[in-house]
């Protein structure tokens, strides 16, 4: 996968990771939810494949943590802390801009 689609799967991936807010939240409504839920399959998918993939573990080791980091950090900002979804959005867009830079270190 080149830079460009990483790149447009990264956004998807932080806009799912948005919209399983919503889901969780219950402010949104389910068909937006589902598809978005499918995006952040997708987006898991490709870690996973990333992952499996890759030669270097160390690499792989530290795209799994800022993944689980992102995802913990945005749920306790969005809905622990009750920060807004703007705050939530900068804090994915920054996770996704590190996923981007790891991705392509490794090409």
């Amino acid at each position: 996968m080149g830079r460009l689609g990483t790149t447009i799967l990264c956004v998807c991936y932080g806009i799912a990771l948005l919209g399983l807010i919503f889901l969780i939240d219950k402010h949104e409504d389910l068909v937006s939810s589902i598809a978005l839920f499918i995006m952040a399959g997708w987006g898991i998918w490709w870690v996973i494949k990333k992952i499996a993939h890759s030669e270097d573990k160390r690499e792989a080791v530290k795209l799994l943590f800022f993944i689980v980091a992102g995802i913990v950090a945005l749920v306790l900002l969005v809905i622990v802390l009750h920060f807004s979804l703007v705050i939530g959005f900068l804090f994915v867009w920054v996770f996704e801009y590190l996923l981007f830079k790891i991705d392509s270190k490794q090409d």
